[in-house]
């Protein structure tokens, strides 16, 4: 679901640039110091250029000028490694576009973040490069109101319909298991939310074909973040079925308003649930219809008490440990 950015306390000694690439040039020169202040405000510009959503990281220019310049410092944020590891699931070019980037962030980075332990170590195995600390996406802190098991409805996923979101298979599995059990799920729902992407046209069209059949299945465009909390609350569970990923926030979020998850079996989904989901065998539908089951019956207790368990991802905790290290350069 969409989120504001969050706030970054005051005393973090960086500047993220990257998100305005415009004001790249002005920030760098000290006529403009006062106005990058304002723009970035409460971040204190100091000499470090922070690059936290990959933009830029292709331009060895711009790189480049940084590391000759030694009153400036560069940290990036690695979201993740996929074009290069899964080039099948995203569009043509997109790995070697992402390659250049990577390749990049080992010549001119002075110091590297990623979101999770699995895009570290994938990093690290990819472009022998250390990443020096994980940085874990936070989930907003939620007062989690108990929702009763009997008034919880259908299933929800979040993500923009790409690939390796896989909505096809869980389409076409969920759909299965209606028609397996018509008087369990009678008129529940697995209720979509996500922006168009990138999808094959005939891959495409068979979604839209499963999606037009089935009175279970609705795709949501342009939900507001409050229709879709709503939604998430009174859910059995959050599903996904991914391929793969570089972490996982809806996952989180889903957890921290006590709403359990099932989930693939990937590396990413075991480490942003910290384990506290349901997890099936990536496109095995036997062990999938098998957790949907158990959220209809007395199963659904056992599922609600290990989501309750969960431990949110802090943006506190984040940004302290930001903090921290950007005052050890």
């Amino acid at each position: 679901m969409a989120k504001k950015a969050p706030i970054v306390p005051a005393g973090i000694s960086a500047i993220a640039v990257a998100a305005v690439p415009f004001l790249f040039k002005k920030a760098l020169t000290s006529d403009h110091k006062s106005s990058a202040k304002v723009l970035f405000s409460p971040v204190s510009l100091s000499n470090v250029y922070l690059n936290v959503g990959h933009t830029g990281l292709e331009k060895d220019r711009l790189l480049g000028n940084l590391k000759k310049n030694p009153n400036w410092k560069t940290a990036i944020y690695v979201h993740d490694v996929l074009p290069i590891t899964h080039p099948h699931l995203f569009v043509d070019g997109t790995k070697q576009k992402h390659d250049v980037r990577m390749r990049n962030v080992v010549k001119f980075s002075d110091i590297v973040f990623a979101n999770s332990h699995f895009t570290a170590e994938e990093t690290e195995r990819l472009y022998k490069r250390k990443v020096d600390a994980v940085l874990e996406i936070g989930s907003e802190a939620s007062t989690r109101v108990p929702s009763h098991l009997g008034e919880r409805t259908g299933f929800v996923s979040i993500g923009t319909v790409e690939p390796r979101k896989n909505y096809l298979w869980l389409v076409t599995s969920w759909i299965s298991f209606c028609k397996k059990y018509p008087d369990i799920v009678k008129g529940e729902k697995l209720n979509i939310f996500g922006a168009s992407g990138w999808l094959n046209g005939s891959n495409l069209e068979r979604l839209k074909e499963e999606i037009e059949s089935s009175s279970n299945v609705e795709m949501i465009h342009g939900a507001s973040d409050e229709d879709v909390v709503a939604e998430l609350k009174r859910s059995r569970a959050y599903l996904t079925a991914a391929e793969v990923e570089g972490w996982g926030m809806p996952l989180a979020e889903s957890l921290s308003l006590g709403t359990p998850v099932i989930c693939s079996d990937v590396k990413a989904h075991r480490e942003v649930t910290r384990g506290k989901a349901s997890f099936f065998e990536f496109n095995n539908e036997e062990e999938l219809h098998a957790l949907l089951l158990k959220s209809y019956t007395d199963g659904a207790e056992e599922m609600a008490e290990t989501a309750s368990q969960f431990e949110p991802w802090l943006w506190e905790s984040h940004f302290a440990r930001l903090k921290s290290l950007s005052q050890s350069f």
